[in-house]
């Protein structure tokens, strides 16, 4: 999943449009989302899969009509989503399913119940800071 930033040159809107239709498009390219930005100048952030072809296709269209730029993302919504649901078992689950080592997993669901269980911030601060002590000393 690739996440990327287009800022368009005003100057080339029509050169860049033509070249966004013109040709086929790679059968990889696939658009999650296209979203503008407010303000001057008009920014776009989209985001997008594909293989190598689609790399090319994207950086090849619409980097000669403005300032691109592309990162490589990891979709973790349905980690946040657990966090929202407070559910640690879907939390566990994503960890898991992720390629999170099992007791790398169970480090990260204990210290999410910690602060499950917290009855205020400042208690799962101080939850948290006993946590990452506790870690630091084990691992010497």
């Amino acid at each position: 999943m690739y996440v990327s930033s287009f800022t368009p040159n005003p100057a080339h809107g029509a050169e860049l449009l033509a070249c966004l239709w013109q040709g086929p498009v790679p059968p990889s390219l696939q658009l999650t989302t296209w979203l503008y930005m407010p303000g001057e100048p008009r920014r776009i952030l989209f985001i997008w899969d594909g293989d190598d072809d689609a790399v090319a296709f994207v950086e090849g269209v619409l980097s000669p009509f403005g300032e691109l730029t592309t990162d490589l993302a990891t979709d973790a919504t349905g980690l946040l989503a657990s966090a929202l649901a407070r559910d640690l078992d879907a939390c566990r689950t994503w960890l898991s399913n992720s390629g999170t080592p099992p007791d790398a997993v169970e480090q990260q669901v204990e210290i999410r119940r910690l602060g499950l269980e917290s009855a205020s911030r400042d208690e799962a601060i101080a939850a948290a800071q006993a946590w990452a002590a506790r870690l630091a000393q084990e691992r010497g």
